[in-house]
């Protein structure tokens, strides 16, 4: 399956070649463009991506998290998972 994403103006287009539709995605009410981003790549992935659960050994997660040089970042560089200590 193959996507195409184009910009617009307060959100993007994507196109999936297979069946030849085009879905638009708004981004708003959200915070902030990574929030709105991460939020179009969790609404792609209920719509396209892999059926997976909670059972299932891997599963997709989209997560936003604070950049590692910023102040509110509090794990360890080079996961970002577990805190340092």
């Amino acid at each position: 399956m193959k996507f195409e994403i184009k910009s617009a103006t307060n959100g993007c287009i994507l196109k999936c070649t297979d069946d030849d539709s085009e879905y638009v995605y708004q981004f708003q009410g959200l915070s902030s463009d990574v929030e709105a981003f991460a939020d179009f790549l969790r609404e792609l992935t209920d719509a396209h991506g892999p059926q997976d659960g909670r059972y299932e050994e891997l599963r997709i997660h989209i997560l936003v998290k604070p950049g590692d040089k910023h102040p509110d970042f509090n794990g360890c560089p080079e996961c970002g998972e577990h805190m340092e200590v």
